[in-house]
């Protein structure tokens, strides 16, 4: 608990998320944990929606920690909270990433990608030419599957439809293929479509080196259902 003044205690981030799964299923509760591990936030400005790289209201680790203990205890909630973490991320840097990263790990027999491994906004250092490349020291993918060498990227239409942010995007990208990196681009058109989402899946499968079945019936029936609930 934290203390805010002699009569008023409000619990810990930790705490409330195994509260939470005593009544939620994993996919909610692994939503709000990267809410809590994210580093965005409602912005006061209406048109902008959220702003972004704040402060993370947790780590991972704390996260980690607490819910162990409460398993330990047989906690009501700590099983359900812990089962969320699996498919939870630190680092995501906005809602529709953290939707994203949820559909990457969650498996394919409950519609998920289960294409697991990645970290979120984690910097590239980028050496000679592909600094001129991109115009900067480092870049930052949304997605990163390091030991695989490659990438995504969710291109808002908020942040990303202007000319200028739309180059800026293409030599970062240039830059990241000039080091060996093989770069996937996620859009809010490719989120809403399952179709066009589906064939994204695919085409990240075979960069990651995955050779799949194809989907049964019911894992395209409860993927379709998956997409609407994350995606809307």
């Amino acid at each position: 608990m934290f203390k805010i003044d002699e009569q008023t205690y409000v619990c810990r981030m930790p705490a409330v998320l195994v509260q939470l799964a005593s009544v939620w299923d994993d996919i909610e509760v692994a939503t709000i944990a990267m809410e809590v591990l994210g580093t965005y936030g409602l912005s006061d400005q209406l048109e902008r929606g959220w702003d972004v790289d704040l402060a993370p209201l947790v780590t991972y680790g704390e996260l980690v920690r607490y819910i162990r203990a409460a398993m330990a205890l047989d906690a009501r909630g700590a099983h359900r909270a812990g089962a969320a973490l699996e498919l939870a991320a630190p680092d995501s840097n906005s809602p529709r990433e953290t939707a994203l990263a949820v559909y990457f790990n969650l498996s394919r027999r409950r519609g998920g990608a289960e294409l697991r491994g990645f970290v979120m906004n984690r910097s590239i250092e980028l050496t000679g030419e592909q600094r001129e490349i991109a115009g900067q020291d480092r870049v930052k993918p949304d997605f990163l599957w390091k030991s695989k060498h490659v990438t995504v990227e969710y291109d808002s239409d908020l942040s990303h439809l202007s000319s200028r942010q739309k180059t800026k995007d293409e030599r970062r990208r240039s830059a990241l293929e000039s080091a060996g990196y093989k770069s996937l681009v996620v859009t809010n058109g490719i989120t809403g479509d399952e179709i066009a989402l589906n064939a994204l899946t695919v085409q990240l499968e075979r960069r990651l080196g995955y050779r799949r079945k194809p989907l049964s019936d019911r894992q395209v029936a409860l993927r379709r259902m998956l997409v609407r609930r994350l995606f809307g």
